[in-house]
């Protein structure tokens, strides 16, 4: 599976509306659920509440802007608060209010907002200093991508654990050593990829997917310890 590197594409977007959300999602991505293939997951009856719900996130930042939002630093376009990189208490009051105002909207029973992931991507930006210390260009694209999600409103979700085949062992150790997702090899246009991974919340309903450095390795285990981002509708990609 090839992985693009993260770039900022440098688009005037800001925040979204719920139809354009919707939209996103018609994009020929792979889910399998119990055995069939579900070719659009707007259109799947099991989802379509899912959807609604998270489509009336994206209309709710347009009718409650002032407080869902905050002006892009780059373009000036509202961007939702979960991005803001906050500073000051009143910056962070505004990061609680938002958040505060979303789960209200669901009632609290949705379990994972696009918050959460705006969230923690944000957090990784504030570190791109300390991301890049030994290779700068890590911590570069750090900064990048999070401008990138942030521009365009996207939704993302993560992915978390190796396969849990044997928890005792590291993925070395396994029956199948190559199961676990891992490195295949790097070229100039990024790292090719191969394997699995397990929990990943929102992957129907996100438009990125982030793999990041949740789970402890040890020595030997290198070519586990990735990091990037790629469409839920990178050819390849499988979720089940």
């Amino acid at each position: 599976m090839p992985v693009r590197p993260p770039v900022f594409l440098g688009l005037s977007m800001g925040i979204r509306s719920g139809n354009e959300y919707i939209e996103s999602l018609r994009d020929g991505r792979t889910i399998f659920v119990n055995g069939d293939r579900v070719n659009d997951v707007t259109a799947y009856p099991p989802f379509r509440g899912i959807v609604a719900n998270l489509a009336s996130l994206y209309d709710l930042q347009h009718s409650h802007r002032a407080e869902l939002t905050y002006p892009s630093p780059k373009t000036g376009d509202p961007v939702p608060a979960s991005f803001l990189i906050a500073e000051t208490p009143v910056e962070v009051e505004t990061r609680v209010r938002a958040e505060e105002m979303r789960a209200d909207h669901t009632f609290g029973l949705m379990g994972r907002l696009p918050d959460f992931c705006n969230a923690l991507v944000t957090d990784f930006a504030t570190a791109q200093q300390y991301i890049g210390r030994k290779e700068p260009r890590y911590g570069e694209n750090m900064l990048r991508y999070y401008e990138d999600c942030r521009e365009n409103d996207w939704c993302l979700t993560h992915t978390l654990v190796d396969p849990q085949i044997d928890r005792s062992k590291g993925p070395t150790e396994q029956p199948d050593p190559l199961a676990a997702l891992h490195l295949v090899r790097e070229t100039d246009r990024g790292i090719i990829v191969n394997g699995a991974k397990m929990l990943s919340t929102l992957a129907p309903f996100a438009n990125e997917m982030w793999v990041g450095p949740f789970y402890p390795r040890r020595a030997g285990e290198e070519k586990y310890a990735l990091s990037f981002a790629a469409p839920m509708d990178r050819p390849g990609m499988k979720f089940i």
